[in-house]
């Protein structure tokens, strides 16, 4: 399962935002497999934090333990933004090592 945070963010607080995620994921779930944080290349003024998560169980099970959460909301928030949050299903992959 995937999970996106996306805001848009005015270019003066680029560096908070930055700044903000680095220090605000230090502490991340167990089952959370990756997180970024990501800018559009050609809308330079929105981010994401994309989340990859080990299963959907284990992602409904983190939402009710997690400060994560909160954590990605308020680096966005930090920055005077509401961003939105979308869930995705991941139907295939591929990884090349």
């Amino acid at each position: 399962m995937i999970t996106i945070l996306e805001g848009k963010v005015s270019c003066e607080r680029w560096a908070k935002l930055e700044e903000s995620y680095r220090t605000g994921i230090h502490k991340i779930p167990k089952d959370l497999i990756q997180t970024f944080l990501v800018q559009d290349l050609k809308d330079q003024e929105t981010w994401r934090i994309i989340s990859v998560w080990r299963s959907k169980a284990h992602y409904e099970e983190s939402t009710d333990s997690s400060d994560l959460f909160a954590t990605c909301v308020d680096i966005f928030r930090g920055v005077g933004v509401e961003p939105t949050r979308r869930k995705f299903d991941i139907i295939a992959k591929h990884m090349h090592v």
